[in-house]
């Protein structure tokens, strides 16, 4: 039987928007995890660019979308109509992929914020290429 064990991380501005220590706390799991997935939001992305590209040369880089980054005023995703779903990951995933140097439809793991996921979001995630979902949580209903 082969063991094995999968290590993630949400990288995300702290809940107050800064994104103090974040780079310190991300060259801590770059040098302690020797291959991991980072599942980055869209104000990672767009505004710390060369830390998500420094991790992606190890790690594998996915899509992380919170919707308050996108002016909505609550984090749940699966409250969201499937289009603005559908928008927000893409708009995510645009972003994660310019700032890694890679195509879009490359990046194929998702999860989402607060793990607010649904059946239309698989259904979104599924038409959009994606092959993992890491959202369930055995913590959250």
């Amino acid at each position: 039987m082969t063991e094995w064990v999968a290590f993630s991380v949400d990288l995300e501005p702290n809940k107050d928007g800064t994104f103090d220590n974040v780079a310190k706390a991300m060259a801590w799991y770059d040098a302690t995890i020797p291959q991991g997935t980072v599942y980055a939001t869209h104000a990672i992305a767009v505004d710390r660019p060369d830390m998500l590209a420094g991790l992606a040369g190890s790690h594998e880089v996915g899509v992380h979308v919170h919707p308050r980054e996108f002016g909505h005023e609550h984090d749940q995703l699966a409250e969201l109509p499937p289009q603005r779903q559908r928008e927000l990951i893409q708009r995510t995933r645009v972003a994660i992929a310019d700032a890694i140097g890679s195509e879009p439809d490359e990046i194929t793991t998702f999860r989402a914020g607060r793990h607010s996921a649904s059946e239309s979001t698989l259904s979104v995630l599924s038409a959009l290429g994606f092959e993992i979902d890491a959202s369930a949580n055995v913590r959250y209903d």
